[in-house]
């Protein structure tokens, strides 16, 4: 009896061992559910989009660059921005760097639309979809460029000649500042130029080139008024090239005397309205240019084709209410 339950109880401890082991078993092996569960996806590709910019020396660029890293932060992509200041062959090597970082998307603001193709062989040869912002590239490139997105110049030029005839219903006297590689400012100037010619006793008596810059504008506006005391306007291509005019003006003795007519309505520009430097000027929005170009560019990453078109964006007529109203900010 002794030895019939000694053996029965260690078959039953043997049993208990097994069940203990078998429990074990399936404890650790996960269900195959479980397993994909714990599997971690796939992340997606990175995007990358690149500013080859004109100048940062230029609020009008500083805010269209600002605009377009705060969208590219939004939406979770990388943002690079170079500067060239205005010099076109480092501006060419930037395009490069660009293309050899492999961005997604490159915007470019022309330096020099007469030497830019370089870069823009650049980007095809890689695939990479050009959006020029701010200054049309020449027709001939035109092929090479996925959008443009810019003001309507040439309106702004007609804004500025129109402000100008209200003031000066009986004629004036009228000096150009304009740009020699500038599109954007060729457009305005343009646009001025073919309003104020369609009417009798406006006269333009000379036209040099300020190149867009204080300084650059300070020396031929100088020269204007030493040439033609009878000037009574500046049409200036833009805000910068205009306050090179003021600086001569003012140098002249003549401050309330002439008056000037200019592009962009930064904030800058819009105190110079209200003291009454600035007669009135077209106002750019380059928030707006860079919300249409950045949309453009969300297009061509999500694998839309590019077609080539230019969107303008609208400017409009800004005084000393205006200015006062916006003050301490861009459109």
């Amino acid at each position: 009896m002794k030895k019939r339950f000694t053996a029965l109880l260690a078959l039953l401890l043997v049993a208990s061992l097994l069940a203990a082991c078998g429990q074990e078993a399936v404890t650790e092996t996960p269900p195959a559910e479980t397993a994909a569960a714990e599997t971690t996806p796939a992340e997606e590709p990175s995007v990358t989009i690149g500013f080859a910019n004109a100048s940062m020396n230029n609020g009008f660029f500083v805010t269209i660059s600002n605009t377009l890293e705060s969208l590219c932060k939004e939406n979770g992509y990388d943002y690079v921005m170079y500067d060239c200041d205005w010099d076109n062959e480092l501006q060419i090597s930037q395009m490069e760097d660009l293309v050899n970082l492999g961005v997604n998307v490159i915007f470019l603001a022309p330096a020099d639309v007469d030497g830019t193709r370089a870069g823009l062989e650049a980007a095809s040869a890689a695939n990479i979809p050009v959006i020029v912002l701010d200054n049309p590239v020449n027709e001939e490139d035109n092929a090479l460029v996925a959008y443009t997105v810019a003001s309507d110049n040439y309106q702004a030029g007609v804004i500025c000649a129109e402000m100008m005839m209200a003031d000066f219903p009986d004629g004036a006297k009228i000096a150009v500042l304009n740009h020699s590689s500038n599109n954007a400012a060729r457009d305005r100037v343009d646009g001025f130029r073919d309003t104020v010619e369609a009417t009798e006793n406006y006269e333009i008596v000379e036209e040099l080139f300020g190149e867009g810059t204080i300084e650059d504008s300070i020396e031929p506006a100088e020269d204007i008024l030493m040439a033609h005391p009878e000037v009574e306007v500046f049409m200036a291509c833009n805000e910068l090239s205009g306050m090179g005019a003021l600086t001569a003006v003012e140098a002249s003795g003549r401050t309330g005397e002439i008056k000037i007519y200019t592009v962009d309505a930064s904030p800058d520009g819009k105190e110079l309205i209200v003291d009454g430097s600035f007669a009135g000027e077209a106002a750019q929005s380059p928030i707006g240019i860079a919300e249409k170009a950045f949309e453009l560019a969300c297009g061509l990453i999500g694998g839309e084709a590019p077609t080539g078109e230019k969107f303008l964006i609208e400017c409009f007529e800004v005084r000393a209410e205006l200015a006062a109203e916006t003050a301490g900010e861009w459109q």
